[in-house]
């Protein structure tokens, strides 16, 4: 299920059920429940962990980048799909499944 070798900016991906998070001062807190560990996302994070919880896709993650930042498309790509994989890694989102191209 999380496999996150073969994530792309197509992937299918959902904020775990394991996990509460909140705002704080422009940057988010996440609390990782069976751990009891608490994670921070700076600013650029806590707007992809935002738009993550609003269901967007990758793809439009990537666009809102791109629309709001001077940010190269492959960059803007790699630096989104890191987070996720690291995210997935610890339990804070699941990447249900690859969408077929």
């Amino acid at each position: 299920m999380n496999n996150s070798k073969n994530l792309t900016l197509k992937s299918t991906v959902s904020i775990s059920d394991s996990q509460a998070s909140s705002e704080l001062l422009g940057e988010t807190v996440i609390l990782e429940l069976q751990s009891g560990v608490y994670y921070g996302l700076n600013e650029t994070g806590s707007l992809i962990w935002q738009l993550l919880t609003e269901g967007k896709t990758l793809e439009e993650i990537q666009s809102v980048f791109l629309e709001q930042y001077e940010v190269e498309p492959e960059p803007c790509a790699r630096f989104i799909i890191q987070l996720v994989e690291e995210l997935a890694a610890k339990g804070l989102v699941e990447i249900e499944n690859e969408a077929v191209v």
